[in-house]
């Protein structure tokens, strides 16, 4: 099952690893999977055709709507985040290194401002798609892997992405992206821990429950940022103490899920299994969407605990009622965990 939307780096925290778009047209094709996925297609789709139509005052509209109602997909995801992905996704042609790293979409973002000036949202998404035009020409490797002509185009970048939160911040801020957008500009910058913690405890502050403020901000504590695995961890807890009123201790989970998609493993490197356990089961208590109970029925697969993966498995396959009819998923999660994942 694709999950791009969640993890893809280049969508949360490290532009310019995939193509964003690509990514939105493959979660549309599978769709009608799953009521989070039909969901999801559904926003994807409105903001797709307001931006066809040239409607900036839907667009505003979808803003305003789901940043005030604060309503969550079926999985208890923000359909706010949802919308704002779409956003950077569908506006981001040329923004590759085969466009030319050239944001074309820039003065319909730019009109789109100028038609709705109290909305938030066109000028959050202006600063993302800068950001993501000065990751294009820096590259996705690491500093000594850039050329040294990149450099001056990724420091611009970063700081015009950063004028324009700044030079809007008292109207932006009202949207919790705006600070999503705003701590990967203080990576991207980086700054020191002190300040970068400021702004985290500003922004959860002010909105202690949008995901995508942490997603943004655990990529600053793994170690090619100067943090460590201990950090990574550390703040994945804190996280979940920060919110645990109403997620109880289901941030833990969704931060290790947003960053599992490195690719490093880091779930199994850095994640305390049994805090992971429990968490995924206060996500899933709160939304047991098949979508959720798929994700933990892998990692708890994947990471050798096979009773809990069974648990999943059976939660999710209402269709099976006896033993024999689990016997072949329940053969798959235990090859996984023996096999190491």
């Amino acid at each position: 099952m694709t999950r791009w939307w969640l993890f893809i780096p280049c969508l949360f925290g490290l532009p310019g690893f995939t193509s964003q778009a690509a990514a939105v047209e493959r979660e549309q094709e599978a769709a009608n999977s799953s009521d989070e996925l039909a969901e999801r297609n559904a926003i994807l789709s409105k903001v797709r055709a307001a931006i066809a139509a040239g409607d900036f005052a839907a667009l505003s509209a979808m803003e305003n709507e789901f940043r005030t109602s604060r309503a969550r997909t079926p999985s208890g995801i923000w359909r706010l985040a949802m919308f704002h992905v779409a956003l950077q996704a569908y506006l981001a042609e040329g923004l590759e290194r085969e466009g030319g790293c050239e944001y074309r979409d820039a003065q319909f973002v730019q009109r789109w401002g100028a038609a709705t000036p109290r909305n938030p949202a066109p000028f959050i998404t202006d600063a993302a798609l800068l950001s993501q035009q000065a990751w294009c020409f820096r590259g996705s490797g690491y500093a000594d892997s850039v050329p040294a002509d990149a450099w001056p185009k990724f420091r611009q970048g970063i700081s015009a992405a950063a004028e324009v939160l700044d030079k809007h911040s008292a109207l932006a801020a009202s949207d919790p992206e705006y600070y999503a957008v705003r701590l990967d500009l203080l990576r991207a910058q980086g700054v020191s821990k002190a300040t970068f913690r400021a702004v985290l405890d500003k922004a959860t502050a002010r909105e202690p429950y949008y995901h995508r403020t942490y997603f943004n901000a655990a990529w600053y504590y793994l170690p090619q940022w100067g943090g460590s695995y201990a950090d990574v961890e550390e703040f994945a807890r804190s996280a979940a103490d920060r919110t645990r009123r109403v997620e109880k201790r289901g941030l833990y989970a969704r931060i290790f899920w947003h960053l599992d998609q490195c690719g490093c493993h880091i779930t199994e490197r850095v994640a305390d299994w049994p805090t992971l356990k429990q968490s995924m089961r206060d996500v899933y208590d709160h939304f047991p969407e098949r979508w959720n109970g798929q994700y933990f029925a892998d990692l708890s697969c994947r990471m050798g605990d096979t009773e809990e993966g069974h648990r999943y498995i059976k939660a999710i396959h209402p269709e099976a009622t006896d033993d024999a009819s689990f016997a072949a998923l329940f053969a798959v999660c235990d090859n996984h965990g023996r096999n190491g994942g």
